[in-house]
């Protein structure tokens, strides 16, 4: 995961991750990257010193294809490529719920401010969830 500046392509910040990265959320709130990881969890790293500062693990039993964070950065969801999808206490690092109705891979989430979480999958569907 780099850093780099936009106006001469230099990297400014660099952190190595243990495991391939599917996708990146950020959060400018709560200074956060959430990289959907091939471990089966999603890594987070503190944007201002690229420092690894949590891992949130023990949910997907399949690689993390998709995260997005809520506007405030309290919550993160993410999903798998079986399908299930997950609900997180950013701070706590913690599972708040469970999200089931896909059967195949989760594509991608999005989350309108804290309240609705849209995703897509591979199953053809959309969905919306009340968070």
């Amino acid at each position: 995961l780099r850093l780099h500046s936009s106006a001469d392509g230099t990297t400014l910040h660099s952190a190595q991750l243990p495991h391939s990265i599917s996708r990146v959320a950020v959060c400018e709130a709560a200074r956060l990257v959430a990289a959907a990881c091939e471990d089966h969890s999603v890594h987070l790293v503190d944007l201002d010193t690229f420092a690894a500062v949590g891992q949130l693990q023990g949910d997907h039993t399949t690689i993390v294809h998709s995260v997005a964070f809520d506007r405030a950065g309290r919550r993160l969801v993410s999903g798998d490529a079986g399908g299930g999808m997950a609900v997180w206490d950013v701070a706590r690092r913690t599972l708040l719920h469970r999200l089931a109705g896909h059967s195949q891979l989760v594509a991608d989430i999005s989350v309108s401010g804290g309240r609705l979480a849209v995703s897509a999958s591979h199953d053809r569907t959309l969905r919306v969830w009340r968070l």
